[in-house]
């Protein structure tokens, strides 16, 4: 599903607005886990990758482009370098995973 990006939401997000920062985490941050849950298989591990992503992230937010791409998948290309494992494991999960959706 494609979204008018809120451009208010993200001035909010830049200025590290607490609400906004709570609602950005609340929103994607269950997906997020599932995805990076999904190539890990460890829940201890997931968690622990998912807290440094966004704050990563968060920390990352003013180079966020919504012109460029959506702020998923933006969030995840700040997730995947937090996984520890390589790259290649990283694509053939995802294969894997958009396999099962066909």
């Amino acid at each position: 599903m494609n979204r008018p990006f809120n451009m208010d939401f993200l001035d909010r997000l830049r200025a590290k607005e607490r609400v906004a920062l709570q609602q950005f985490v609340d929103e994607y941050s269950g997906a997020l886990y599932f995805l990076i849950l999904f190539i890990v298989e460890d829940d201890k591990r997931s968690e622990k990758v998912l807290h440094y992503a966004l704050k990563a992230a968060i920390a990352a937010i003013h180079t966020y482009d919504p012109q460029q791409e959506g702020l998923f998948l933006w969030l995840l290309k700040k997730a995947i370098p937090q996984i520890d494992i390589d790259r290649n494991v990283i694509v053939e999960k995802f294969k894997l995973l958009m396999q099962s959706f066909e």
